[in-house]
């Protein structure tokens, strides 16, 4: 019994060490939104929010800007998952961050829930850089269509 106590330690520690090398958040929280597991990822952008708090373990994710009441209500009432929900949030140096969550609800055999699994990705980079496409492509496209003169483009084979 002791080796595979062992060996279910040691097997627990590599998924922590698979998890923590993730470039996304991954946490577990009980139904009421109890923090158990994060990775340190997770960690990290907890504590972009919270930086007077020496451990975000063990607070309750509704008390963080990361999930709303009714999110969490809708994973473990209705569908029992949310997908790619992307929201603005706030953090203390007053930049805010683009994410983008999706959570599922894990039951046991018999149905019952157990705890909700999630994962947040900092899309801000990409939220960033769409925007500043979309800017340029209107400027671009208003120059062309108020110009006063024709613009033509050509490609290097002098084809219109």
């Amino acid at each position: 019994m002791e080796a595979s106590s062992e060996t279910t330690r040691i097997e627990s520690a590599s998924l922590m060490a698979l998890l923590d090398y993730l470039p996304v958040a991954v946490y577990r929280v009980t139904l009421d939104g109890k923090l158990l597991l994060a990775n340190h990822p997770m960690l990290e952008l907890l504590r972009t929010c919270h930086a007077d708090e020496e451990s975000p373990m063990g607070q309750y994710l509704l008390d963080l800007p990361i999930v709303d009441e009714q999110t969490l209500s809708e994973v473990v009432t209705t569908t029992g998952e949310i997908r790619e929900i992307e929201h603005a949030w706030p953090i203390t140096n007053g930049q805010p961050r683009r994410l983008r969550h999706s959570a599922r609800l894990v039951t046991a055999p018999t149905g019952a829930p157990l705890y909700i699994e999630g994962v947040i990705e900092d899309v801000t980079e990409h939220w960033q850089t769409i925007t500043a496409l979309r800017s340029s492509e209107e400027r671009y496209r208003s120059l062309v269509e108020h110009s006063p003169i024709g613009i033509v483009l050509i490609d290097d084979a002098a084809r219109i």
